[in-house]
Order: C-alpha cells, then structure tokens, then sequence
C-alpha cells in the first residue's frame, strides 16, 4: 500500500520528503550508536562454537544447526522454546573495575516477523536478585528482513549500585512465539 502511494506521489508532484517519512516510519531503523575504537576488544564474546559461559534448564536444546552466521551453531528461541540459553556471570569476572557503560552486539536472524527480545541484565544477589539493569532489544523492530542475519546492539549506564557480585545475564526471551529466531556473534564491550 505504501509502495504504491509512493509511486503516485511521485508521479505527480515532487512530494519526496513526505514519502520518504512514510517509508521509513515503516521500517524502523537501530538508534546510531558512536563507534567503538577499532583496536577495542570484547570483554565477552561468543559464535557458539563452545558454550562456556552458557547454561539453559534441563532438556532444553543447547544451540541450533539451521542457521548460524559464523561458524555451525547459533542460539534459538521460538516454538517450544521462551528463552534461550542463557549468559550468567558475575560482573567483577567480565567487566573492568570502573567501567560505566556496557554496550550488547549480536547478530538476529528470523524467517517470519517476530516480537521476540535480546534481554541484558544485572542481578544483585545480596537483595533476592532484585534487577539493577534490566534492558531489552525488541527484535522485530530492527530485525525486519526474513531471512537474512541483522546486526542489533543495545549500550547500557551500569548503575552507582552495580558491585563485582552482581550477576550478569544475556538471553532471548521469545514470550509469543510464532516461529523460530536465531543470535549469533554476540559480544560486550566497554563504552569506556
């Protein structure tokens, strides 16, 4: 529908900056976040090839071989599957003492649209694993091609609070599923 008022509109009077709006209200594009230094390396990173780090309930599937963007395995959440494997470290062990800001990358790929989520999460253990973070990458707004791996990334202020025991998380969480999505590359960096 769009595309085809796009096509008369420009037809007739040059009205191109009021369907270019239209276009790219429909396709929402990833806030541009500033570039990481190019020598800056990842505090962790993973194409699942191994799954240190990683750990799921029982019986659920470790990785997927449909589809995987860097080497074999990729992570999956979709039918049967609310969450994926998850990410569980404490803080201190992955992120430098004095490290304000956190910045979550990965790589989604889907076959049909998909609401599902990359969460990112600091836990404090000494208050019942109360959320010190709790941010969310809302997959289908970014992620709008089946079919095809989409880069995603989500940069986070670590809170005043945020001690080397508190508990980070990374997973998909995948609460409607209709289908299948796939993550892989993932990797943290300091912003710092």
């Amino acid at each position: 529908m769009i595309a085809f008022s796009f096509s008369r509109l420009t037809r007739g009077r040059m009205l191109g900056g009021v369907c270019s709006s239209l276009l790219i209200g429909c396709a929402p594009q990833q806030p541009e976040l500033p570039p990481l230094p190019p020598d800056r390396q990842p505090l962790m990173s993973s194409s699942f090839e191994g799954v240190a780090g990683w750990s799921a309930p029982a019986n659920l599937p470790l990785l997927s071989l449909e589809h995987a963007r860097t080497g074999r395995y990729s992570l999956k959440a979709g039918r049967g599957l609310e969450y994926s494997l998850s990410y569980g470290a404490a803080l201190g062990a992955v992120v430098p003492a004095g490290t304000r800001r956190l910045r979550l990358t990965a790589w989604a790929y889907t076959e049909r649209p998909t609401d599902a989520m990359l969460v990112l999460q600091l836990l404090d253990p000494a208050q019942e694993g109360r959320s010190l973070v709790y941010e969310k990458i809302e997959l289908g707004r970014y992620v709008t091609k089946s079919g095809e791996w989409t880069p995603v990334a989500i940069s986070t202020q670590l809170p005043a609070d945020a001690r080397p025991e508190s508990q980070l998380k990374i997973y998909l969480w995948y609460p409607n599923a209709l289908n299948n999505i796939y993550l892989d590359d993932v990797a943290l960096f300091s912003e710092e």
